[in-house]
């Protein structure tokens, strides 16, 4: 078993992160408004840090229990910076 995750979601806030900065002109994400729209709507009041809707703040007890992942993301996306703490992490959770 195991789980393929494309350009996975993993972090609700990302605004501050240098990805974000970075590749605002290069992705078509880059509307903070609009994210903070899909945000609302994705985590219907609960908590932006909860590991269950932002796995980015999984324990590592959580992300022990993983299967192998595959990870694809791409240099010029805003939400790189989380998904690549997110990789490390499950990777060193291992």
């Amino acid at each position: 078993a195991g789980a393929v995750l494309l350009s996975p979601w993993v972090e609700m806030l990302p605004f501050s992160s240098e990805s974000w900065r970075d590749n605002m002109p290069y992705d078509y994400i880059g509307q903070k408004a609009m994210m903070e729209q899909f945000v609302a709507m994705y985590t219907s009041g609960a908590s932006h840090s909860n590991p269950l809707v932002a796995p980015l703040h999984a324990s590592t007890e959580q992300l022990r229990g993983l299967p192998p992942l595959w990870i694809s993301v791409g240099g010029a996306e805003m939400l790189r910076s989380s998904i690549e703490g997110f990789a490390f992490r499950a990777h060193e959770a291992k």
